[in-house]
């Protein structure tokens, strides 16, 4: 948008800015501002500066410039120039006071003017900076709805015409995908058409029309228009349009998994707009520190993210960093943070947060309030209807799901995303539904489709080389994958054994469940399986006929034993078996002495002090009853410092653990791997089992940890990895 520049003075760089000549309508009116200091000269060299990324030049030349045409009385070219600064102060300085300040004043100096392309300008404007800045699609579509009207008055063809373009992008934002497409698309083939002149309107039509497709993920609409968008930028030198065109290509690129590409585009991107508009460098950053996150960059992730504070995108990429660290409760807060800067009609925007927040209040077991976000994040898909939301409010559901014990309605949830993220042609999102389903299968005893799933999981990120995750994926295969040879008679699934080495415990339906996060409804299932297995009909029946046939309830994969070292006390193992059948069937095996006083105590009265050498340094001890050291019932509390961690390790006898305060990580195998995909983050109130000789490891977040520990005596840590163990004093990890 820019006045008349039909003075004799203004032709030469007039014609220069219709050719797209910005050097050339630079070099004539410096030229002509040398004879004559005209507001038409300064306004034609503060647009041509624009185009060249020349800020100084650009500012000085437009504050002039609404000098000159005060002076002169001219208030529309006045407001004209007021505009263009309220744009210029946001996207080269991110001085958003200022922007306001200069808005205002357009306002001010248009209020007594009637319909005039000045006036629906104002508008427009001010309509695409409440999508970018505010991110209130009702307010702009209601701007942009009132700049057509006045445009259409005035016979403002480019001015109606980026209207709707911006109309059609709040209408999108808010939840109308159809009709907000519908004018997007209308726009852009005026474009085409050869209907628009204006290379500003023309160029930012293109751009939302991209943006309004990466807000719903319609990547196949947004490659077709990008192309044209391209040729053209290259065609009539539009560096800067080009930039943020290629930090919105780079977003395609990390959708569908072409990474080098995405970071080509984004480090070019990042460095012209630093160059240019500095204040718009955050989204380029934002989308480079996800793509890091994604690669397992997590260091360089986190800077980028820091680079871009402000943009909001960088709150959302912080709370991922902080599920990737295992501390859900900090991503929750980060999502809900970023939540609360959006009003509830901006849609898009809210389904990745409400997605994340999902995820984050599910890992952190706060199973009502993600029920609540998932709520809202389903109604927003209802209504949008892309594959890509549908696909992703499905991820959502099925983590809800597995979190709340129904495994099969999580494999359903599951396999929806798999398939929407597959129409989609989303790798990175598909590798994630494939490691879900792989989890809610292994919960249902399905484990040969579980590692199948696991095993694509893997395929896909180590294509993408995501190192990060494909460990996590590589963990979870690990868990399932189960060798040949390895299956028993009877023909039992890894769970199946699961439980049958719990029913030996005693366990009844209800407490099994609880000890394996899963329904009452899918234990019982199991127990009828097992009872179809072994042709057998009560539960002692079905612990007597495994000890009979020799089948091992806790074996595993790997070659050692989740539960007890098979390979190593293979006849304890069937003993132990036999044991709990008599027991179950009304026989005594022994008796577990009992503490021979009660025991009553409040908090307060807790003593205190260092916990024995063979845990590491910096926990504390609370003894509450029996004695750990010897062959008795115990019960005592520990507190671990914040990121306390204690390596893999088994111990002779089972160990039951109850999180009292803070968030305590636990994961199985013979090394500490944090972040492992197989691990469980527990709050206050999770419960967790540690049978006897199984090799797991813990460690504390960003808050200390206080848990209650108890079993049979003696209490004594065998580490993996002898250099672990604290009372090797020469190799002691303190």
């Amino acid at each position: 948008m820019i006045g008349s520049l039909q003075a004799e003075d203004c032709a030469g760089g007039a014609d220069a800015l219709a050719r797209g000549a910005w050097e050339d309508a630079r070099a004539a009116f410096e030229t002509a501002l040398i004879a004559r200091e005209s507001p038409e000269a300064l306004e034609g060299l503060g647009l041509a500066a624009w185009w060249l990324d020349l800020s100084e030049v650009m500012f000085d030349a437009r504050e002039r410039a609404f000098r000159l045409y005060r002076e002169r009385g001219d208030r529309a070219a006045a407001a004209r120039i007021a505009v263009w600064l309220a744009w210029d102060h946001w996207a080269f300085r991110g001085e958003h006071a200022v922007a306001s300040g200069w808005l205002q004043r357009a306002r001010r100096l248009l209020e007594d003017a009637g319909p005039c392309p000045e006036r629906a300008f104002l508008e427009v404007r001010e309509a695409s900076l409440c999508i970018f800045e505010d991110y209130d699609p009702d307010r702009a579509h209601a701007l942009a709805t009132e700049g057509i009207r006045i445009a259409r008055l005035c016979g403002s063809g480019d001015m109606e015409l980026l209207g709707r373009s911006v109309q059609g992008l709040a209408l999108l934002m808010s939840g109308a995908v159809a009709e907000g497409m519908r004018r997007l698309d209308e726009v852009n083939a005026a474009v085409l058409a050869g209907e628009m002149h204006d290379f500003v309107a023309i160029a930012l039509a293109c751009c939302y029309m991209v943006a309004g497709c990466d807000h719903v993920r319609d990547y196949d609409r947004a490659m077709q228009w990008l192309a044209r968008l391209k040729i053209f930028c290259a065609k009539w030198g539009l560096r800067p349009l080009f930039a943020v065109c290629r930090t919105q290509y780079a977003a395609i690129c990390l959708w569908r998994g072409t990474w080098l590409e995405a970071e080509q585009e984004l480090s070019a991107a990042a460095e012209e707009l630093d160059a240019s508009r500095p204040a718009m460098t955050g989204d380029a950053l934002v989308r480079l520190g996800e793509l890091r996150r994604r690669q397992g960059r997590l260091v360089e992730a986190t800077a980028l993210f820091d680079r871009a504070a402000s943009h909001p995108l960088a709150v959302l990429g912080r709370a991922e960093l902080a599920l990737d660290r295992d501390d859900p409760r900090a991503a929750a807060d980060l999502a809900d943070r970023y939540l609360r800067r959006l009003p509830p009609q901006n849609r898009t925007d809210r389904a990745t947060g409400l997605e994340l927040l999902v995820r984050a209040l599910t890992a952190a077991g706060e199973a009502a309030a993600a029920r609540t976000a998932l709520a809202e994040l389903a109604s927003i898909a209802a209504l949008m209807k892309t594959p890509p939301l549908v696909a992703i409010a499905a991820r959502a559901s099925g983590w809800l799901a597995m979190a709340e014990g129904d495994a099969d309605a999580a494999r359903r949830h599951h396999e929806d995303a798999v398939d929407g993220f597959l129409q989609s042609g989303a790798p990175f999102e598909l590798a994630a539904a494939r490691m879900g389903l792989a989890t809610a299968l292994a919960a249902l005893g399905r484990s040969p489709e579980a590692a199948r799933e696991a095993r694509r999981a893997v395929d896909l990120l180590g294509e993408l080389h995501a190192e990060f995750h494909l460990a996590r994926a590589k963990g979870l295969l690990d868990s399932l994958s189960v060798p040949a040879g390895s299956a028993n008679s009877a023909g039992l699934t890894r769970r199946e054994r699961e439980v049958l080495r719990l029913v030996a415990d005693g366990l009844n339906n209800q407490d099994i469940a609880a000890r394996l996060f899963l329904s009452d409804h899918t234990v019982h299932r199991h127990v009828a399986n097992i009872f179809n297995k072994l042709s057998v009909s009560s539960r002692a029946a079905a612990v007597a006929q495994a000890a009979r046939r020799g089948i091992r309830p806790c074996e595993a994969t790997g070659g050692r034993c989740r539960y007890c070292s098979c390979q190593e006390a293979g006849m304890r193992t069937t003993m132990s078996l036999i044991t709990a059948a008599a027991i179950l069937s009304g026989g005594a095996a022994g008796t577990v002495r009992a503490q021979s006083a009660h025991v009553i105590q409040t908090p307060a009265e807790a003593k205190w002090g260092p916990a024995p050498p063979m845990l590491p340094a910096g926990a504390e001890i609370a003894v509450l009853s029996g004695d750990p050291g010897k062959a008795a019932p115990y019960t005592v509390r520990l507190k671990f410092p914040a990121n306390y961690a204690v390596p893999a390790h088994s111990h002779p006898t089972d160990e039951n653990v109850v999180v009292l305060s803070g968030a305590l990580t636990l994961g199985m195998g013979d090394k500490l791997a944090k972040g492992a995909a197989g691990n469980k983050t527990l709050s206050a109130g999770g419960y967790f089992l540690a049978p006897a000789n199984m090799n797991h490891f813990a460690y504390a977040g960003a808050q200390p940890v206080t848990i209650v520990l108890y079993g049979q005596g003696p209490v004594d840590f065998k580490y993996v990895n002898p250099s672990d163990d604290p009372r090797n004093k020469k190799t002691a990890t303190r």
